[in-house]
C-alpha cells in the first residue's frame, strides 16, 4: 500500500538465484527419407551433433551455405522406439513417480515425424505409450479403489469415504455404459496387438496411487477438450466449446472445466488416447496426407496418499495428497503457404499456428535474455505467455515447475532445407535457458518406513495360518471320532484283596476292547485295500489324463500356431484396411476440394455468362440508339432535301406562272398593255424584296430543335399582288403569302403553366429505394438543395416543403419506366405532416416503328368542298394563284394532345395541278 493508501498491483516473485537450475535438454531425431535416392541436407557427425548443408541442385532463400548444431544427443534413422524412451521419457517417468512435474513437446516441420515419434506404432510404440505401460508396471497393486481420488474441478482433488466411493464408481459405470451404447461409430482399438513395454521402477511403498488423464487440443488459439462426451450429440450436432485457462491456489496453469478421466491400465488409457485423437483437427496437404492442424496435449496426472499407521489405508487426509503430472505435447508443424499451397480455411489455420510457434520463440528468448540479464545485475522483461494459449498453458514449467525435454525432428530432404535452418536455431537458443530444479513430493509423517510391506506380509501370513488349522483341525475330528468308538475305562482301584468285582469288570473290558480292536483292524485292512485301489486307479487316470494333456497341448500348439498366422493376416488386414481408410479420407477430402473449385468455376461462368447478357444488352440497347439516331439523322437529310427540292420546284412554278401570265398578256389592247407594264413594273420590287420576318425562321424553334435548318440556301419567297376585275369594273387586289416553314414551332413541347420551372430556392426530399436502376436517359431529374433517403423517416418530413419519389417499373414493351411523383408536405393540425402530391413526371426510353422511321399520323384528306368558292369576276390564272396561296398557308398543321410533347404534325397533300 502507497503513503496515500491506495493498493498497488504486488511485485511479481522472481526465482530465487540460489535455487538450482538445469538447462533444457534438447534431442534430436532424423527420420528416415522418403527416397533412397532423394537429396538429403543432414549430415550427422556422433551422438551430439550434425552438421545442416545446403542443396546444390535446388534453390533455398536462406543464404546459409551449412550450419553446425550441438544437442544433447542425436538420434539417427535407424534408432528404435524403446531407445528413444530409455534416453528421453523414462527420466521423466521416473520423476513423475517420485512426485515431480515434467513436460516433454515434439518440435519441427510438418512431415518430419512428430505424431510417429508421440504414438509410435501398434508393435512399436513411442513415447506416450511406453510412459503410461511404465507406470501401471511400477504401481502395480499399490493403486488405490476407483473413485477413492476425486477431481474438485480446480485442479486439485478429494479423499471420499469407502461407500461413497463405492457408488459414485457404479455411477461412472452406468454412464460409460449409456456413452458406450449410443457410439455408434466407436473405433475398438482392442483388436489391436499392441506390444507393450516391460520396464518397472521402484515407487514408494508406503503411499497408494491413482493415475488421472485429459487430452485437450489448441485449435485456433483456442483450447477444446477432446475427451468431452457432451458435445458428442447422435441428434443434435453440437459444436464442441473451448475452455480457458485459469491459475489455481498454487499458482499453476490448468484447463478449466476440462474432463479428467482415472484409468486402472495402460489399455483403458489408450482407448481414451485414441478416442481423443480421432477428435483432432487434421487435413490433407500437399506435404502430409494427415497434418495436424493443432496443438495436443496428453496430460498424465498421478496422485498419492500415505498409508496410515496399520499401512492398510490411506490416509483421509486432504492436505497429505501429492499429485505430479507429466505432459505430453504434439506441436503442429511450421509450414510455408507457398509449399503447402493451402488456402481457405488452411490458411487461417496455418497462420494460427505459426503465430502460437513464434510467441513460444519469443518467450525462450525472453527467458535467455532475462537470465543473461540477472546475472549482470540488469532488469527483467516481461515474458510475454499471454500472447498464445499455448505458452499460457506452459508457463509454469518455464518458470520452475519441473524438467523441460524437447525432441526435435528433422526431415533429412533437401528441399526442407530453409525450415530445418529455423528449427535447429530455435533447438540451439532453447538449450540456453535454465529452469528451476522442482522438488519431488515427500510424506514426513514419523510414521514407521515400510508400514504398508509389512501389512501385507502379516495379512499373506495370516492367510497361511488360517488354511493350515483349518486343515488340522478336520484331522484331529477324524482321529476322535475313531477313539470315541471305544468305550471308557471300568474303575480300577482295588477295594481290599479279595475284591470280585474289579477284575471280573475289568477283563471283560479287555475282551471287548480286544473284540472291537480286532473289527476296527478288519475294517482298517479293508479301507486300505479299497484306498490302493483307489491310488492304483487315479494313478491309471493320471496316467491317461497325461497321455489325453499331451494329445491337447499338441492340439493346442497348432491352434496357436494357426491363431499367429490369422493374427498376422488380421495386422495384414488391418493395415490394408488403414491404408485404404487413409485412401479414402485423402480421395474425400480431394472429392470436396475439387467439388469447392468446381462451385467456383461455375460462380465463375455464371458471372461470365452474366456480365456477357450484360454486355449484349448493352451492345444491343448502344446499337438501337445509334440506329435510331443515324435514322433520325438519315430522316433530317431526307427531309432537308425534300425541302429543297420543294423550294426549287416552288420557284420554277412561281417562273412558269409568271411567264404564263406574260404570254396571257400578250394579247392584251394597246389601252391595256400600259397597265400591264405598270403592274409589271410595281411587281419588280416586290420580287426583289428580301423574306419577311414572319416567313423566316423562328429563333425559338431553332434553339430548341435539333433539327438542322431545311436548306443551306434561303428560299427567295416574294410576295404578289394580283389585280382582278370585278363584274362592276372595279379591281380587286390579293396579296400572296410566302410558304410556310416546315419545321416552324414542330418540336416546341407544350408547357403547363402551373409548372413552376424554378427550384433554385427549393428544398427537396427525395425518397430513393436500394434497388433503384442507374437509367442512361438523357433528361435527368437535377435537384441541388436535396435530402436523399431509402427509408424516410417523420423527422425528414419536418425541414423539408417538397417530397418526390422515386418509382420503376416495366412497360408493357419490357423497358423500364422511371415515374418521378411530386409532392407538397404541409402540417396538421394534431403537429403532424401529410404529403399531398401533385404531379408525376415519367422517364422512359421507347424504340421506335419498324424500319427505325418514326411513325407519323397520315396527313387528313383534303376536301374539295371545303376549299374557297371563286368569285364570279376572277379568271382562271387568279383562281390558281389563290388556291395556291392558301393552299400554300394551310400546308401544315399542329395537333396538341393532353399528355404527348412534342405535338403532332400533319402535312397536306400536294395538289395534282
Amino acid at each position: 500500500m502507497s503513503r496515500n493508501g491506495i493498493l498497488k498491483t504486488p511485485k511479481r516473485k522472481t526465482t530465487p538465484q540460489t535455487k538450482h537450475q538445469d538447462p533444457i535438454e534438447v534431442f534430436c531425431r532424423v527420420r528416415p527419407p522418403n527416397d533412397e535416392c532423394e537429396e538429403t541436407c543432414v549430415e550427422i557427425f556422433n551422438d551430439g551433433n550434425l552438421q545442416l548443408n545446403a542443396p546444390k541442385t535446388l534453390k533455398t532463400q536462406s543464404k546459409i551455405e551449412q550450419i553446425q548444431c550441438t544437442f544433447n544427443k542425436v538420434f539417427t534413422e535407424s534408432v528404435s522406439q524403446s531407445e528413444l524412451f530409455d534416453n528421453v521419457g523414462l527420466p521423466l517417468v521416473e520423476d513423475l513417480l517420485n512426485g515431480k512435474n515434467g513436460l516433454c513437446f515434439m518440435y519441427g516441420i510438418t512431415g518430419s515425424g512428430k505424431t510417429h515419434t508421440m504414438n509410435g506404432t501398434p508393435t512399436d510404440g513411442g513415447v506416450l505409450p511406453r510412459c503410461l505401460d511404465v507406470v501401471f508396471n511400477s504401481i502395480g497393486q499399490l493403486q488405490t479403489s476407483r473413485c477413492i481420488f476425486k477431481p474438485d474441478g480446480y485442479n486439485g482433488f478429494d479423499i471420499l469415504a469407502d461407500v461413497d466411493a463405492k457408488d459414485e464408481a457404479q455411477r461412472q459405470q452406468r454412464e460409460l455404459e449409456v456413452q458406450q451404447r449410443n457410439m455408434r461409430n466407436r473405433m475398438d482399438n482392442n483388436d489391436m496387438m499392441r506390444i507393450p513395454d516391460s520396464t518397472c521402477l521402484e515407487i514408494d511403498e508406503d503411499n497408494n496411487y491413482g493415475v488421472f488423464i485429459s487430452f485437450v487440443e489448441v485449435y485456433n488459439n483456442s483450447i477444446f477438450d477432446l475427451l468431452d462426451d457432451s458435445c458428442i450429440d447422435p441428434i443434435k450436432n453440437r459444436t464442441p466449446s473451448s475452455k480457458i485457462l485459469r491459475e489455481d491456489q498454487r499458482r499453476n496453469m490448468f484447463v478449466y472445466d476440462s474432463t479428467e478421466v482415472e484409468v486402472k491400465s495402460t489399455e483403458e488409457a489408450f482407448d481414451l488416447f485414441w478416442k481423443g485423437q480421432n477428435r483432432r483437427k487434421t487435413a490433407l496437404t500437399m506435404l502430409n496426407a494427415e497434418s495436424s492442424r493443432s496443438h495436443c496435449v496428453f496430460t498424465i496426472r498421478l496422485v498419492q496418499a500415505p498409508l496410515g499407521p496399520n499401512g492398510d489405508s490411506i490416509m483421509k487426509d486432504r492436505n497429505l495428497i501429492g499429485i505430479s503430472q507429466l505432459s505430453l505435447c504434439d506441436l503442429a508443424g511450421s509450414e510455408r503457404t507457398s509449399r503447402t499451397k493451402a488456402d481457405g480455411d488452411r490458411i487461417r489455420q496455418a497462420g494460427h499456428i505459426n503465430n502460437s510457434l513464434m510467441t513460444l520463440r519469443s518467450c525462450i528468448e525472453t527467458l535467455r535474455e532475462n537470465q543473461k540479464s540477472q546475472e549482470s545485475g540488469g532488469n527483467s522483461k516481461m515474458v510475454p505467455y499471454r500472447d498464445s494459449k499455448l505458452t499460457h498453458l506452459y508457463k509454469n514449467y518455464f518458470d520452475g515447475d519441473g524438467k523441460v525435454r524437447m525432441i526435435v525432428c528433422l526431415n533429412p530432404s533437401a528441399a526442407d532445407f530453409d525450415e530445418s535452418v529455423h528449427v535447429v536455431k530455435f533447438a540451439e537458443m532453447t538449450q540456453e535457458v535454465k529452469v528451476a530444479r522442482s522438488e519431488g513430493v515427500k510424506f514426513d509423517l514419523g510414521l514407521t518406513p515400510g508400514r504398508g510391506k509389512a501389512s501385507k506380509m502379516f495379512k499373506n501370513v495370516v492367510e497361511d495360518v488360517s488354511d493350515g488349522l483349518s486343515s488340522d483341525l478336520g484331522s484331529q475330528e477324524d482321529l476322535m471320532r475313531t477313539v470315541q468308538q471305544f468305550a471308557s475305562w471300568p474303575l480300577l482301584e482295588l477295594s481290599s484283596f479279595n475284591d470280585a468285582t474289579t477284575l471280573p469288570n475289568l477283563l471283560q473290558y479287555l475282551e471287548e476292547r480286544i473284540k472291537l480292536r480286532r473289527t476296527l483292524f478288519t475294517d482298517w485292512k479293508q479301507r486300505q485295500d479299497e484306498v490302493r485301489q483307489m491310488i492304483l486307479q487315479l494313478e491309471q487316470d493320471n496316467i491317461d489324463l497325461t497321455k489325453a494333456l499331451d494329445d491337447q497341448r499338441s492340439v493346442l500348439a497348432d491352434r496357436e500356431r494357426e491363431t499367429k498366422q490369422f493374427e498376422k493376416k488380421i495386422r495384414i488386414l488391418n493395415e490394408k484396411c488403414d491404408t485404404l481408410q487413409r485412401s479414402s479420407q485423402t480421395y474425400e477430402t480431394q472429392k470436396r476440394q475439387v467439388e469447392v473449385e468446381l462451385e467456383k468455376q461455375r460462380e465463375l461462368v455464371h458471372k461470365e455468362r452474366t456480365e456477357k447478357m450484360r454486355l449484349k444488352q448493352a451492345l444491343r440497347d448502344l446499337t438501337s440508339s445509334e440506329r435510331l439516331r443515324y435514322e433520325k439523322e438519315m430522316d433530317k437529310r431526307v427531309k432537308q432535301t425534300q425541302m429543297e427540292m420543294e423550294g426549287h420546284i416552288f420557284e420554277k412554278s412561281e417562273k412558269l406562272r409568271q411567264l404564263r401570265n406574260v404570254v396571257q398578256h400578250l394579247d392584251v389592247p394597246a389601252e391595256n398593255q400600259g397597265k400591264v407594264k405598270k403592274s409589271i413594273r410595281e411587281e419588280a420590287p416586290l420580287r426583289a424584296y428580301p423574306q419577311t420576318p414572319a416567313s423566316a425562321p423562328h429563333p425559338a424553334v431553332h434553339k430548341s430543335s435539333r433539327r438542322p435548318p431545311i436548306a443551306n440556301k434561303p428560299l427567295h419567297t416574294r410576295t404578289k399582288t394580283t389585280t382582278n376585275a370585278t363584274p362592276h369594273g372595279k379591281k380587286k387586289v390579293r396579296s400572296r403569302s410566302p410558304p410556310p416553314s416546315a419545321g416552324r414551332n414542330k418540336d416546341i413541347a407544350p408547357v403547363r403553366a402551373k409548372h413552376r420551372r424554378s427550384r433554385s430556392s427549393d428544398y427537396w426530399l427525395e425518397h430513393k429505394p436500394t434497388e433503384t436502376l442507374a437509367t442512361n436517359t438523357v433528361m435527368q431529374p437535377n435537384l441541388k438543395n436535396k435530402k436523399t433517403v431509402d427509408m424516410p423517416k417523420v423527422k425528414d418530413f419536418k425541414s423539408t416543403p417538397n417530397y418526390i419519389l422515386t418509382h420503376q417499373e416495366e412497360d408493357s414493351s419490357g423497358e423500364i419506366e422511371t415515374k418521378l411523383i411530386k409532392g407538397e408536405v404541409m402540417k396538421t393540425r394534431g403537429g403532424g405532416t401529410s404529403v399531398q402530391f401533385t404531379d408525376i413526371e415519367t422517364l422512359k426510353k421507347t424504340l421506335e416503328a419498324k424500319g427505325g422511321i418514326p411513325s407519323t399520323p397520315k396527313p387528313p384528306k383534303t376536301n374539295t368542298k371545303t376549299k374557297k368558292r371563286k368569285s364570279e369576276g376572277e379568271d382562271e390564272g387568279a383562281s390558281d394563284d389563290s388556291w395556291t396561296s392558301v393552299e400554300t398557308r394551310c400546308a401544315v398543321g399542329i395537333e396538341g394532345r393532353p399528355g404527348t410533347s412534342p405535338g403532332l404534325t400533319h402535312h397536306a397533300k400536294k395538289s395534282k395541278h
